[in-house]
């Protein structure tokens, strides 16, 4: 197996251990020799010196009451570069900058045994309850589309019979097309799927063209007859059976877990219904801090809720060496977003229930690290959203994290242009499930490669089990498992060893090659669960001209397992002429010369793999199978997702860890 170049020295690798490392001591020891800190606490001062933990039995000194004096206060005092948060609640109305070399080696974490939060959200008032049980709020301007009931995300009311028991398919109606034709300004609305009054301008809607390529979230200009005109223009043109819904109009509140904004009012409408409880919340703040050119900046131990879909909790704009480690964030837009950052660890961080991404890292990052995070419900307001997304950046290691329910991408990989180009980047020992579950052509692993490059990245040792693929019909029928895989090399991606992965119910293949050259796709296990299902894809990319014919693919050295006859394990739809040879192929049919296009499977064999319980859902090799004879090795599957970097030596997550 081949290994991936220069990143796959030592540098993140001591990186990870020694933080990590570092973290890995229970409270008694950790705590044992901590150093001195300032300290903040719902019950201090700012008038105080923040040395104490709580206050005095004089009220006469003790803790800050708040995070920028307690950053101030360790701006002037060069010996003290640690800050401890005691429990309760701090709302942010501005980001926290940290921004110089005065900033730098500061550690910001929970004081021991403690969960402190930091949120963006301030709390409604003025509360009262109408006839009809909802609840009704005053507010100066409209609240957005993240609203919470404490923790807890509140769905905005959606036309269509929108239920938060099925948020991924109701509340959706069906568009036409303009008049005109299929455009990115406008679309007409049937007459019978929404009552025409409550399309004002000024109202929000979101657009999905039917392929659900891209989600926009738009303001209403003007409607003439049945026609929607855009105050901007939507991704994609809006053709027949492109879907819309109408979001927080206070004619669709109909159900609990559903918020509305009555404009005319000036009124925030709220369902929270049985089981949510805590203040109304409206985020406002975003950033909630900012790592902006300080070095080696620590957030340790902390939750970031109530943070606007299309925010981020915690920015790192040229940062070095951030550790952001062990965090929660709950109910935020994207929990991390970096421009320009090196030598980053994000690790141990618990991200659910995201507005939009997990970690997004744009051009010049550069040898960081996200790993042993867990990262679910994914693109909960935005569709266009994945666990993990990237664009730009070159020697980073995504590692051990457990990524689930994300409306499209696990983790993805991007080049559009010249300045978004990705090389020598890993994928590794995740673990990934339930993906594209609200949008079509996607994958758990995707990659973008419009520059034409070689990537020299590795995707390996990766477990991908349920991704989906959501479409519409051009008469608004729903397709499932529409243009979705498990690995997905897309336009012109090339030079991308895929070995050592597991896949199990990837969609149409569980992996796709879209026009890209000199990928490797070796050692892999998949089941295939269906008759229409594949192991590997190939198709050519015609728009690109010559450059989006295929060449020197190579496909050896994997099972692939059926539980339903499958007549061949590829598609190939002029995917040029791979390598293929040496699978171990269970109830798939093979073809020789003179399959499509010609291939050749050469040398592959038809055998069961003896897997050693798959009733009981092991795969692993049995010692007698006929894989090893095939030069086939098994899978590290102890190693696989959070656990497996849990149980690694120095690589152990610290005690209290979500």
């Amino acid at each position: 197996m081949r290994e991936a170049d220069d990143m796959r020295g030592p540098l993140i690798a001591l990186a990870v251990l020694a933080v990590c490392g570092a973290l890995g001591g229970g409270p008694g020891t950790a705590w044992a020799q901590a150093p001195a800190a300032f300290h903040v606490s719902p019950a201090g001062n700012d008038g105080w010196s923040g040395r104490l933990p709580e206050p005095d039995a004089a009220g006469a000194d003790g803790p800050f009451a708040t995070l920028e004096r307690a950053r101030d206060a360790a701006r002037d005092d060069a010996a003290v570069k640690h800050i401890r948060l005691r429990a309760g609640t701090y709302r942010l109305e501005r980001p926290l900058d940290l921004t110089g070399d005065r900033d730098g080696d500061l550690t910001i974490e929970a004081f021991p045994g403690e969960s402190p939060v930091l949120s963006g959200g301030v709390p409604v008032s003025d509360v009262s309850r109408r006839e009809d049980g909802s609840l009704a709020v005053p507010l100066d301007r409209p609240p957005g589309l993240d609203v919470f009931a404490g923790m807890e995300r509140l769905w905005p009311a959606a036309s269509g019979g929108f239920t938060p028991l099925d948020p991924i398919r109701s509340g959706w109606l069906i568009a036409e097309a303009a008049a005109d034709g299929a455009n990115r300004w406008s679309f007409r609305f049937r007459n019978d799927s929404v009552d025409p009054s409550w399309l004002k301008p000024g109202r929000l809607i979101q657009v999905m063209e039917r392929e659900r390529l891209a989600d926009d979230i738009i303001v209403i200009d003007r409607v003439d007859d049945r026609t929607i005109q855009l105050q901007s223009k939507a991704w994609y043109p809006l053709r027949d059976g492109s879907t819309w819904r109408l979001l927080a109009h206070p004619g669709v509140l109909k159900h609990d877990g559903t918020f509305a904004w009555d404009d005319e009012m000036g009124q925030l409408l709220v369902r929270p219904g049985r089981g949510r409880t805590g203040d109304i919340v409206v985020a406002r703040t975003a950033p909630l801090i900012r790592i902006g050119g300080a070095r080696r900046v620590t957030l340790r131990g902390l939750t970031f809720a109530h943070v606007a879909h299309d925010g981020a909790a915690v920015e790192l704009d040229g940062a070095f060496e951030p550790a952001i480690t062990v965090n929660r964030f709950v109910g935020v837009g994207t929990a991390v977003k970096g421009r320009g950052v090196a030598r980053a660890l994000i690790a141990g961080n618990e991200m659910a229930h995201l507005g939009l991404n997990g970690v997004e890292l744009g051009p010049g990052s550069h040898r960081n690290a996200v790993v042993g995070n867990h990262i679910h419900h994914i693109g909960e307001i935005r569709k266009y959203a994945g666990g993990v997304m990237a664009f730009g950046v070159k020697d980073n290691r995504f590692a051990h994290n457990d990524i689930e329910f994300s409306a499209r991408y696990g983790i993805s990989i991007k080049n559009w242009s010249d300045d978004t180009r990705n090389l020598r980047n890993v994928v590794e020992y995740n673990r990934i499930r339930h993906v594209g579950r609200e949008t079509a052509d996607g994958g758990a692993i995707e990659m973008l490669g419009r520059s034409d490059i070689d990537t020299r990245t590795t995707v390996r040792h990766n477990i991908i089990e349920h991704t989906g693929g959501l479409a519409t019909g051009g008469d608004g029928r729903w397709l499932d498992r529409h243009k979705g895989w498990g690995v997905f090399l897309d336009d012109l991606t090339n030079g991308v060893l895929v070995a050592g992965n597991f896949f199990r119910d990837t969609g149409a293949a569980a992996v796709f090659i879209h026009g890209g050259d000199r990928n490797r796709v070796e050692n892999n296990i998949a089941l295939l669960e269906s008759p229409d299902a594949r192991f590997i894809g190939l198709a050519w990319a015609p728009r690109a001209g010559a450059p989006g014919y295929l060449y020197d693919n190579a496909v050896v050295r994997n099972v692939v397992a059926a539980t339903v006859p499958v007549p061949t394990y590829w598609s190939n739809d002029h995917g040029g002429f791979p390598v293929m040879g040496q699978n171990l192929l269970h109830n798939v049919g093979r073809l020789a010369k003179g399959g499509p296009n010609g291939i050749t499977d050469a040398n592959s064999l038809l055998a069961d793999p003896r897997f050693v319980d798959p009733r009981a859902g092991d795969y692993r090799l049995a010692p007698d199978s006929p894989a090893h004879g095939l030069g086939i090795r098994d899978l590290p599957w102890s190693r696989i997702g959070r656990a497996g970097w849990r149980a690694s030596p120095g690589l152990r997550v610290p005690d209290g860890a979500r």
